[in-house]
Parts: structure tokens; C-alpha cells; sequence
């Protein structure tokens, strides 16, 4: 691209011009519809003028805008180029139109700079060529001066650069069209001034109260209104509404020292805990009377006379399902049961507490053990036998049932009583099944009650065991009921 004076030429030109422009007094912040008319200069790309040197060429147009923001407007543009190209082309015509937006600093004065950008299309017609058409984008900047009124005058040095190859071939080249303008107009505005320095929305001319501060609602006059009379205007009170009169802090609401959401003024407990819930007069709320504020109080609903934690929930310490406070036997064992005062309850009156009572159903004058069941009986002679009830194992096995190890754990107390006293574990069977098999079974089955009773604290050297299948049977093993009584472990006194 070349000619006698370069878009950078242009450029610092511009920048002279806008510099050397003495601010008028006043500021421009008009806003709305205008129009005008453009003239300048442009310097051809060298694909439109040839490799030679080529002179600028004047162009002339119009132009719409509209600023909606005191920094930002919009606008459309229409431009006639007349180009002398010196080439075999012949002269060219080229139309141009675009669209983009502004961006305007300093609101404050009446010369402002602004920075251009936008798209565009052009259509260039060639005397003695073939005519083509392109799409351009456009950057640039510029001033806009405020003249008088409604009346601006703006300058701009831009850059048009083409989308696409031009298909204009010079010495083999195909290259994008770039070029340079130097613009300049007059613009008028057909709506009233908006300019508005306090930006409140109320145009000079009209606004009796400059200066209003940002976000304050003004009246038609553009004086700041305070609704609550409280000496904070609206738009910057937090809490409008106050009743007249009433003292305020900046925000426009009472002060509320302690910050329970009542106004010091009525508030009639001004220290409240933090956090706390209040009624209407600002006193501390406790609905349940454990003296836990309801508003920490993780338990609201505590019974009358319970003790509570520090965040107002019961206390049990003993772990019997009564509260402390209410239960008259704060040291019930852990697993017993407890009435409705929270002592232990004993129904079969055996003197062990029902929940760990495993034999509740005790009846009356029995002797039983800790766990609350029945103790065999120890006053047999050396050579007599008892049978120990409640022994079954699991079938065809050794295995002790749980209910076995429940009726062992009485033995284990029986046997303590009588500390000197050797016994003799024997294990039974009915006819089922071979006389070898049931030999073998009845002796795995005496030998394992041998040892759970060892388990449980009985002394090894006071045990034997010893198996007799079922060469002693106590009933009839024709039926199910004598089966049943003759599959038996006992205990026979030895010394």
C-alpha cells in the first residue's frame, strides 16, 4: 500500500487536533437521537490506485447515532468514495455502510475522546473492470466536541480493513483492501438535553438540588426524598419506614445495641445474649423453663423439673431412659428395667432386676441365680444323679443350644456352693442310630458340657466326663415323648 501521505501521518495529524482542542466550559453529557453529516479524506489501498504513488481522495456521507449511556452510544454510517486509480481499470466509485458503537470518556467535559469500532460493507464499481463487493471491519478514534445546544462536531481517523481477497491482481498478488480515512462532521440531535452532571435522572435545567449523591431517589425536582423523615434519603435507607422522630444510625434504622432485632428505644432487656430468641419487649425467650434460651435450646420441648445440658437437652446418667431430675434412683444398673420414677422393676420379686432377669417368670420362694434363674439342686448323695433340664443340643451334634448355656450358668452357681464336692458330667441318647454312633455322640456331648462348665470358673480337676449312648434309657423309646426324655445330660455325685 502506498501514497504521499501514510495512515500513520494521518494518524499523529488527528491526535494534534484533538490535543490542541481547548475544553469548552460545561460538560456534555447529552443523550439520545442524532444525526449528521460526514466529510474527509481516504487513502486508496494500492490495490484500487496501483503500485504508484496516489493522492487522498475526498469522500463524502451521513450518519445516524444514538447515545443511551453517558458512555456509550450507536451508529450507522453511509460514505461516497471517488477514486482515480491510474490503472487499466479505469476510475472507481465505492459505497460504504456501516454499523458499530462508541465508547466516550469524560462525561464531565465538553471535548471527549472516544474509541470506534464496527463492521461494514462496500461495493466498488470500476470504469473498466469487473465490479466486486466485500465485507470490512473498522477501527478507530476521534473527539466529540460540544459546540452549542444540541449541536456536536466530531472528528475521526479510522481504518477500513476488507473480510476477504479483494480478487484485485497487481503483479500476482491478491491481497485484503486496507485504507485510511479522515473524517469530520457536524451532528444535531432532534430531542431536548438530557445532561444530567448529578446523574439522578432529572435533566439540569430542571434539577434544583445539584449534587445529589449516587442511588438517592429524588422528587420530579430532583431533590433527594426522605419518606421516614428520619434524615436519611431513600435509595440509601436500609430501613425505611421509621417512625418520625425516632433516633437512626447511618443506614436510616435504630440502634439495636445487643442485636436481638429490637430497637434499643423499646427494647426492655438490653443485654440479651447473643443469638438468643426474644419477644416483642426484647427479653429472652425459654418456652420450656429449662433456662436454655430457645434460640440455643436444641431440645425445646424438655419435660418440667428436668435437668439439662448447656444446650437444653436431658441428662440421664445412669442410662435408664428417666431423666435426671425426675428419676428417684439415679443409679439404676445399666439394662434394667425402670418404672415410670426410674427404679428398677423386679415382677417376679426373685430379687434380680427385670431387663437382666433371663428367667423373668421365676415363681414365688425359688432360689436362683444371678441371672435370675432357678439353681439346680446340690443336696443329692454321693452316687445319685440329676438331670440337668433345659440341656438340648443342636441335631446330630455336640453343639450346645443357647438355651442350654443359659440352664449351664445355673449349674456353674450350684456347683460354687458345694466347692468340694466331684461330679460326674454323663451324657445319654435314645435308640436312634447305631449303639457305636450313639456311644460316640453321647460322650462329644458330655465332654463339651465338661468344658463350657470349665468356661464359666467350675475347676477341671471336679469334672469327669463319660458317654453311655443309650444303654440307660428313663422311658420308652417306642415314642416320641420317651425319645425325647432319654437325649439327657446329668450329674451324678462322686465323693
Amino acid at each position: 500500500m502506498g501514497g504521499r501521505i501514510s495512515p500513520i501521518a494521518l494518524c499523529a495529524i488527528g491526535l494534534c487536533v484533538g490535543l490542541t482542542a481547548l475544553p469548552a466550559s460545561g460538560a456534555d453529557d447529552t443523550r439520545g437521537l442524532e444525526f449528521g453529516l460526514l466529510g474527509g479524506l481516504t487513502l486508496p489501498d494500492e490495490d484500487l490506485s496501483g503500485p504508484e504513488l496516489s493522492d487522498l481522495e475526498a469522500s463524502l456521507g451521513g450518519r445516524v447515532g444514538w447515545v443511551f449511556h453517558r458512555n456509550i452510544g450507536v451508529y450507522g454510517d453511509v460514505l461516497f468514495t471517488r477514486y482515480d486509480t491510474r490503472t487499466f481499470r479505469g476510475d472507481a466509485d465505492e459505497w460504504s455502510a456501516r454499523v458499530g458503537g462508541d465508547y466516550l470518556f469524560n462525561p464531565d467535559r465538553s471535548v471527549r475522546w472516544f474509541v470506534t469500532g464496527g463492521v461494514g460493507f462496500s461495493s466498488i464499481e470500476f470504469d473498466s473492470a469487473t465490479d466486486f463487493t466485500s465485507a470490512f471491519a473498522t477501527a478507530g478514534a476521534g473527539q466529540r466536541i460540544w459546540v452549542s445546544g444540541r449541536m456536536r462536531y466530531r472528528w475521526e481517523l479510522r481504518v477500513d480493513h476488507t473480510l476477504a481477497e479483494d480478487g484485485l491482481i497487481f503483479d500476482d498478488r491478491s491481497e485484503d483492501i486496507t485504507q485510511a480515512r479522515f473524517l469530520f462532521g457536524l451532528s444535531w440531535g432532534p430531542g431536548s438535553s438530557v445532561k444530567d452532571d448529578d446523574d439522578d435522572g432529572v435533566p439540569d435545567p430542571k434539577d434544583r438540588c445539584d449534587g445529589t449523591p449516587l442511588r438517592v431517589m429524588v422528587d420530579p425536582f430532583g431533590c433527594p426524598v426522605d419518606t421516614d423523615r428520619d434524615g436519611v434519603f431513600d435509595g440509601l435507607d436500609v430501613c425505611r419506614g421509621t417512625p418520625q422522630g425516632s433516633k437512626v444510625d447511618s443506614d436510616g434504622c435504630r440502634p439495636d445495641t445487643d442485636g436481638d432485632g429490637v430497637p434499643d428505644v423499646e427494647d426492655d432487656c438490653a443485654a440479651t445474649r447473643g443469638g438468643a430468641q426474644v419477644d416483642e419487649r426484647g427479653c429472652r425467650m425459654d418456652t420450656d423453663g429449662d433456662d436454655v434460651d430457645d434460640g440455643a435450646d436444641m431440645c425445646p420441648d424438655t419435660p418440667t423439673g428436668v435437668v439439662v445440658s448447656a444446650s437444653g437437652c436431658p441428662l440421664d446418667s445412669d442410662g435408664d431412659g428417666s431423666y435426671d431430675g425426675i428419676d428417684l434412683c439415679s443409679d439404676t444398673p445399666v439394662g434394667v428395667e425402670v418404672d415410670e420414677i426410674g427404679c428398677a422393676r423386679d415382677d417376679d420379686g426373685d430379687g434380680v432386676y427385670d431387663g437382666i432377669d433371663r428367667c423373668p417368670d421365676t415363681p414365688a420362694g425359688e432360689t436362683v441365680g444371678a441371672q435370675g434363674c432357678m439353681l439346680p439342686s446340690t443336696r443329692i448323695d454321693v452316687g445319685e444323679t440329676v438331670v440337668l433340664e433345659g440341656v438340648a443340643f443342636e441335631l446330630g451334634s455336640e453343639t450346645l443350644t443357647l438355651e442350654a448355656e443359659k440352664a449351664l450358668a445355673n449349674v456353674v452357681e450350684a456347683l460354687q456352693q458345694v466347692p468340694d464336692v466331684r461330679v460326674e458330667v454323663g451324657g445319654h441318647t435314645d435308640n436312634s442310630g447305631s449303639e457305636t454312633l450313639n456311644r460316640w455322640l453321647s460322650t462329644r456331648r458330655a465332654e463339651a458340657v465338661r468344658a463350657y462348665l470349665i468356661d464359666l470358673g467350675v475347676d477341671r480337676d471336679r469334672l469327669e466326663a463319660r458317654g453311655y449312648g443309650d444303654r440307660q434309657p428313663i422311658a420308652d423309646n417306642e415314642t416320641p415323648e420317651g425319645r425325647a426324655l432319654n437325649r439327657r445330660v446329668e450329674l451324678k455325685r462322686l465323693d
